[in-house]
């Protein structure tokens, strides 16, 4: 059940919300390189979460960890500098949302739930 959630709301909903926010909200064109590198580092990141959840192993679940937020960094700085805005702030929060929760996670895999 919480693979399903986690495929269709993190993998996918919040994955196309951050790269329409950035089509947007970007202040200057963000070039074919990074936005497959950000979906590299996302996708590999959210399969490392899934593999590592499902396979006991808790390394891999780090090591996801680590590609996800590192993904969400770069897609924090594709709007860096860009004028303010109630667009721009919830754009931040959803990273800020999808990192905490990327934490908790981490945590929850760490105890064994």
């Amino acid at each position: 059940m919480w693979l399903a959630a986690y495929l269709v709301l993190v993998v996918g909903v919040a994955q196309l919300a951050l790269a329409i926010g950035q089509a947007l909200l970007a202040s200057s064109s963000v070039g074919i390189a990074r936005v497959r590198f950000e979906s590299l580092l996302f996708n590999l990141g959210s399969a490392g979460v899934i593999a590592g959840t499902i396979g006991g192993g808790f390394v891999m679940v780090v090591l996801g960890t680590v590609l996800f937020v590192g993904a969400l960094g770069v897609f924090l700085l594709a709007v860096y500098g860009t004028a303010g805005g109630f667009a721009v702030h919830a754009y931040q929060v959803l990273i800020a949302f999808l990192s905490i929760s990327a934490l908790v996670r981490l945590v929850l895999s760490a105890s064994g739930v």
